[in-house]
């Protein structure tokens, strides 16, 4: 069977199967932890270990409400300091202060490679849109020693 390179490497019935697939509200697909490979979940099964992951109290805690603003507060503070100081210029200030922050997203990766029938998950928080992203981002651009130099904290 030959695929046309715009079509992509799917035949028409797997390509009707799939979006069947991702129609039903009953199954979870996710990439695998290790191996690049799909999984295809019951959602039951994947909110039970989601549950079961998030309910670690030594990893995770319940919070009262959403800290967001709080934390937002802060970080605008330490962000007009930076500038105040010299540390940050205006375009530094203004990349780094996120107006409309998005709060982070828990979802997991199933370990298929510790078992295919009732695989653990591996956490992963999504935090695209939230108040640190951009700063990690900068951070991570700089060489430690210049991080290291100027600090707003102190």
């Amino acid at each position: 069977m030959e695929f046309d390179k715009k079509q992509g490497n799917l035949s028409k019935k797997e390509k009707e199967a799939l979006k069947g697939l991702e129609k039903d509200q009953d199954l979870v697909i996710k990439s695998a932890d290790k191996g690049g490979g799909i999984v295809v979940l019951n959602k039951v099964d994947y909110d039970q270990e989601m549950m079961r992951l998030i309910s670690d109290e030594v990893t995770y805690r319940k919070l009262r409400g959403n800290p967001v603003n709080e934390y937002k507060n802060i970080l605008d503070g330490l962000l007009k300091r930076g500038f105040d100081s010299g540390v940050l210029n205006k375009r530094e200030f203004e990349y780094l202060s996120i107006p409309h922050p998005v709060t982070p997203v828990i979802y997991y990766l199933p370990k298929v490679h510790k078992s295919t029938t009732n695989p653990p998950g591996r956490p992963i928080v999504s935090g695209i849109g939230f108040l640190t992203c951009r700063i990690t981002e900068y951070i991570d651009f700089f060489p430690p020693a210049i991080c290291s130099k100027k600090s707003l904290i102190s």
